[in-house]
């Protein structure tokens, strides 16, 4: 099942996503996706952001997993740009003995453009929240 774990890890050292259709949710890093999800990816609002909208929003996102409870609700915006969003767990479970979350995420992007996806995400031995595919926890 370890296969259908779709990676994503890191930050480059200049501290920007190293490709942005993919953070997203998150979470900026190297990225391996079927065609599908990059085509889908290529009009996501999220495109659209800022560096700085990404390093917000990537903070709330790795807090959120971090520490907050289920089906709370975190708000996070970009003053500078109008860029914003929420961000919700809506369950945690484990898979393979990791940590795992299903992060819902609504963003709206400086141009007004909405989008909404949600995601599973385990948390690796050295912190780092990776996607997991949904095949993957069935």
């Amino acid at each position: 099942m370890l296969e259908e774990v779709v990676t994503i890890s890191g930050i480059d050292s200049g501290g920007k996503c190293m490709l942005r259709n993919a953070c997203l949710v998150v979470i900026c890093t190297t990225l391996s996706l079927p065609a599908v999800a990059v085509t889908w990816m290529r009009d996501a609002v999220v495109n659209e952001f800022s560096d700085t909208d990404w390093e917000i929003l990537r903070g709330e996102v790795n807090r959120v997993l971090d520490t907050v409870a289920d089906d709370e609700q975190v708000d996070w915006k970009n003053a500078e740009t109008g860029s914003h969003g929420s961000l919700k767990v809506l369950k945690s479970f484990e898979l393979n003995g990791q940590r795992c979350r299903r992060l819902a995420a609504k963003n709206v992007n400086a141009k007004g453009r909405e989008g909404a996806m949600a995601h599973n995400l385990c948390r690796q031995t050295d912190g780092v929240w990776k996607f997991v595919s949904d095949s993957a926890i069935k």
